[in-house]
């Protein structure tokens, strides 16, 4: 029976099948498929237990859909891994029966409305439920089940060879006594079967396919699961202790998943979580001991215990930190895998710079001169040296006209001062005359001031305007561009200037704090150059960016809107397709290419457009107009360039991308680079067009392995073709000239 796409048959089988897999890999967490199909075939191993665990799932599954539960959380399998580890354990555990299977589908309904119930606690502090519903729940039902005779526990590994000869014969018993004889060193047996001992397969060759699907999913994830092994085994070596006494499944559990869980899940993988890694380590070894004391008067096993409890400590205790926010940083944006985790950390910090989330602007237009900068040698000093001063200087560098005895000799007297980024106005002060050419008011230090504020703890001044002109009241909401006031000469200033600078709190006599400004042009002798993030020095030329409206209306997108293109390239057919718009609730916004399924996910910070991640194929029209417009300023300016870096993950990858995940945590051998040219504007009776080049370079060691070459042609009514240029031919995009199907 074959169901329609856009039927809702099909999207409860979809996402039925969707969460069902990654229910196995999300005990790693993780959403890779190739990984949960390999421990879903292992833990049929013990085909009861594989058939409890996954009945689990798909029960839990269909009571949160009925339930009207959240769709994705089904579908991701955050519902269902719980209930598939609770499964698991008490199919290992006895013997089949009809009072087994009712056990089961018990404990997943109570499995369930604890994670619903730590979830909903759990959220207000940022915290994950992690396993902890599998831990009560399973420690009910066996405190529950203990005097019923319905139930009957497994003899274990009594009649396994048994059970094996009736699964596959001699030849599957022969293989297990192979795998299980090698004369490997006791070490490394105790790992691969620890780790299959999560799954409540206590077999050698059941860790050995689990790591193998876990190297596949992340490289970062296995080395951290050696550490985490390696420094709890010496420890116990150190105390004199055996962790071979210990039981496999606390070893799995608790020694590597934590370090996981601590080294690259929660935390972006680096130096120093792996150093947190060794010292988790040893506190989930002491936390393991004392809970097998604590647990033993109630005959239950230890399970994850330890490893919830040292996970949810070392989280809880860096989310209270007030510096070193980086030692190591928590990941904000969850993305499943270490390495994706880390190159979208160190990809976000390059190209943005700073932790605040605020991007303060130029606060005029035009071009103007940084003639007092940080830690400058007038007023710029100790709790106030982070703040500058600004003027127009003409092409002599002198900032007037005439003879410069008059505030109106010079050129920025009078300019207009504009809001640097939106916010609520704070604090104004007026009144106050300008000044005399050379003389100061030291008892109205900052003059005619306005202070904005754009966050806690993020506000602007702009000082030393005009008496008279600032347009804004305090307590209005204004936008970055609005009209402030205008640049005059008061307070503490002997020639007209503005003085501007970032400060932590709403008080005119506020210190200064030091922070980026983004989105600016610094101009050399003939060119700019764009800088996305950066401290403007003495003497530097800058100018805001005044947005071209043609540039911004060919990159400007809208939930819903359709963008339909022609694609061409070598050795296949031309064919026609088309783009969504789309967006979710957490006003995410991205491209969708229903025909590949592959999206590209973009914002607009002011006025740049900027992608910001892609999922799907690396051969699709999404990735090749993903790739040229990485970031696109609202401007057009002939012989500017652009330089960006691209997150490792987002490249087509080959073996150097694997090798280079293994050291990525503390130095990475490869770089993906993105380079823009502004080639050409013309403008033919108010009709511009412009033409950008621009490049994805992948570099080996600095070697150059990889190269993708783009030419967007811009005319005043959209973006018209994307030409693609790479080692396998030349590749269009044409666009339609509108969006009409």
């Amino acid at each position: 029976m074959k169901f329609a796409s856009g039927s809702k048959i099909y999207t409860f089988l979809k996402m039925q099948g969707q969460g069902l897999l990654k229910s196995y890999a999300q005990v790693f967490f993780s959403d890779n498929l190739v990984l949960a199909i390999i421990i879903a075939i292992v833990s049929f191993f013990n085909p009861l237990a594989g058939i409890c665990g996954m009945g689990s799932v798909v029960l839990t599954h269909l009571i949160a859909w009925f339930g009207g539960f959240n769709k994705q959380k089904i579908a991701s399998g955050l519902y269902g891994f719980n209930s598939l580890l609770t499964g698991m354990a008490l199919g290992s555990a006895y013997e089949p029966s009809t009072g087994l299977f009712i056990i089961v589908s018990f404990g997943t309904l109570l499995c369930f409305m604890i994670t619903l119930a730590i979830e909903g606690i759990f959220y207000k502090y940022g915290l994950s439920f992690l396993s902890l519903p599998f831990l009560f729940s399973t420690w009910t039902l066996i405190l529950a089940t203990r005097h019923l005779s319905g139930l009957d526990l497994t003899p274990g590994s009594t009649f396994l060879m048994n059970k094996l000869y009736a699964l596959g014969g001699a030849p599957l018993v022969e293989s297990y006594n192979w795998f299980f004889n090698l004369e490997l060193p006791e070490p490394i047996i105790l790992y691969f079967r620890a780790i299959g001992a999560i799954f409540f397969q206590n077999y050698l060759f059941a860790g050995l396919l689990i790591v193998v699907g876990l190297l596949y999913y992340s490289r970062i994830a296995f080395s951290l699961s050696i550490l985490g092994f390696a420094s709890a085994w010496l420890y116990y070596k150190l105390l004199g202790g055996n962790m071979a006494d210990l039981s496999l499944g606390y070893i799995g559990f608790n020694f590597i998943l934590t370090a996981i869980a601590a080294g690259g899940f929660f935390t972006v993988a680096s130096p120093w979580s792996y150093l947190w890694v060794i010292l988790l380590s040893t506190l989930t070894s002491i936390f393991t001991t004392a809970a097998l004391s604590m647990l033993n008067q109630w005959q239950l096993p230890v399970y994850s215990l330890p490893f919830n409890m040292v996970v949810l400590l070392f989280v809880y205790v860096l989310k209270l930190r007030e510096r070193n926010h980086d030692k190591p940083a928590l990941v904000n944006i969850q993305l499943f895998s270490p390495e994706k985790n880390l190159y979208s950390r160190l990809n976000y910090t390059y190209r943005f710079g700073h932790p605040t989330g605020i991007y303060i602007s130029l606060p005029f237009r035009g071009k103007w001169t940084v003639t007092q900068a940080h830690d400058g040698s007038i007023t710029h000093k100790d709790a106030w040296r982070h703040a500058w001063d600004f003027e127009i200087t003409d092409d002599e560098g002198k900032t007037y006209t005439n003879k410069g005895l008059t505030c109106e000799d010079y050129y920025c007297y009078g300019k207009p001062a504009l809001a640097p980024a939106d916010g609520y106005v704070v604090e104004v002060a007026d009144g106050i005359d300008d000044n005399a050419i050379g003389n100061k008011n030291q008892q109205n230090n900052w003059g005619n001031t306005v202070i904005i504020k754009h966050a806690e703890g993020i506000y602007s001044k702009l000082s030393h305007l005009k008496k008279g002109t600032i347009k804004v009241q305090k307590g209005s909401w204004i936008k970055q561009g609005d009209p402030i006031g205008l640049v005059g000469n008061s307070g503490n200033s002997p020639y007209p200037h503005l003085h501007f600078q970032i400060q932590a709190y709403p008080y005119i006599g506020s210190t200064t704090l030091l922070h980026p400004l983004s989105g600016y042009l610094k101009w050399g002798a003939n060119t700019p150059e764009y800088i996305p993030h950066g401290i403007p020095n003495h003497g530097e030329i800058v100018e805001s960016i005044q947005p071209q409206s043609f540039i911004t209306s060919a990159f400007h997108y809208t939930s819903g809107q359709k963008v339909n293109f022609l694609f061409s390239a070598p050795n296949q057919p031309d064919y026609k397709d088309y783009w969504i718009i789309e967006n979710d609730m957490y006003n995410q916004t991205w491209i969708s290419e229903p025909s590949s399924g592959s999206k590209a996910g973009f914002t607009y910070i002011g006025q740049v457009f900027y992608f910001l991640w892609y999922q799907g194929k690396t051969d699709t029209p999404l990735y090749y107009f993903a790739l040229a417009h990485y970031r696109i300023i609202p401007v057009v300016i002939p012989g500017l360039s652009l330089h960006d870096k691209f997150p490792l993950h987002m490249m087509k990858r080959n073996f150097m991308f694997f090798l280079n995940d293994f050291i990525a945590p503390f130095f990475s051998f490869i770089n993906a680079d993105y380079k823009q040219y502004h080639q050409k504007l013309t403008s033919h009776f108010t009709r511009p067009e412009a033409i950008l080049e621009s490049e994805a370079l992948v570099k080996l060691v600095g070697k150059l392995i990889k190269k993708y070459k783009f030419y967007s042609y811009l005319k005043h009514d959209g973006l018209a073709e994307v030409r693609v240029e790479s080692g396998n031919g030349v590749k269009i995009i044409n666009f339609s000239p509108s969006d009409e199907a």
